[in-house]
């Protein structure tokens, strides 16, 4: 394949690509989401919360936001809080995938190979090293959102975290395949 020679490196999402989505994802994230939000001093019940934070997925696509409003919270660290709470609900409801791993790991030998993620850096390492791709991944290879090369750019923002990480590749964005 002409196609073949020309790409020299890969960058892959993690979440629902490298593993497949529980069917009770977005119930891990409420509850993930309602356990940080009241170690946070969030004064409502634990079922309260999980209520909230479905709710505030159905209003604004993220479980966090009407906690954030509610109750001051800062983001960006209610989102660490989130995802730390999110990855230990995940590692109980997410396998690894032999044929996935298999893959990755004979594209990583001959490919630069990239993850890059939505997630925090510390959700991705957990996961990555649950499911067994960590061991193929080169420094800089794991590029969660708080990453500080990737520096909260989002995928669904622009091209620009995408050119961020062809240059930590050192690569043309036409040698990569995303």
């Amino acid at each position: 394949m002409i196609l073949e020679g020309r790409i020299k490196g890969l960058i892959f999402d993690l979440d629902n690509t490298l593993y497949r989505d529980p069917e009770n994802k977005n119930s891990i994230f409420a509850h993930a989401a309602a356990r940080a939000a009241l170690q946070m001093g969030a004064g409502m019940s634990f079922a309260d919360a999980v209520r909230m934070a479905k709710q505030s997925y159905v209003d604004h696509k993220s479980e966090a936001v009407a906690f954030c409003r509610a109750f001051g919270f800062d983001e960006k660290r209610f989102y660490r809080h989130v995802h730390e709470f999110g990855a230990e609900l995940m590692l109980q409801a997410i396998h690894p995938v032999e044929a996935y791993k298999e893959a990755f790991n004979r594209l990583s030998a001959n490919k630069d190979v990239r993850i890059l993620t939505h997630g925090s850096q510390r959700w991705a390492e957990h996961l990555v090293t649950h499911l067994g791709y960590h061991a193929a991944l080169r420094e800089d290879g794991l590029l969660g959102l708080d990453h500080p090369k990737i520096a909260e750019r989002r995928k669904d923002e622009g091209i620009e975290v995408f050119e961020a990480v062809a240059s930590i590749m050192v690569l043309r964005p036409n040698e990569i395949c995303i």
